[in-house]
């Protein structure tokens, strides 16, 4: 369903599996769009954690909600991604699983 404004409408359903949170962004027809589950710092791949090292050196986690998400989406030819999204203090930095893409934007 479209709004007027043009947004398109979608469910959030957000639970705990163990003791994990877990997203899932679900367009009305069914189709999820993303799913988001946290993660420890320890399960961020090394080529992710590098290219935070690189491209943000000075981020720092929110001191409110350090959380990392490993989110898996539709790229643009549709095949899934991983992406891993990181809150931050200033900004938060998500990165592609290769460490090849970096989106950084305000907190």
């Amino acid at each position: 369903m479209t709004l007027s404004d043009g947004e398109t409408v979608r469910f959030e359903v957000k639970g705990l599996i163990g003791n994990r949170i877990v997203e899932a962004d679900i367009r009305p027809d069914g189709v999820v769009e993303e799913l988001e589950i946290e993660i420890g710092e320890n399960a961020v791949p090394e080529a992710v954690a590098q290219a935070l090292k690189k491209f943000a050196p000075s981020f720092a986690p929110s001191a409110e909600a350090p959380r990392i998400e490993k989110s898996i989406r539709p790229s643009d030819i549709g095949l899934p991604e991983i992406w891993h999204e990181f809150s931050g203090t200033n900004f938060d930095v998500e990165i592609r699983s290769d460490g090849k893409a970096v989106w950084i934007e305000p907190a």
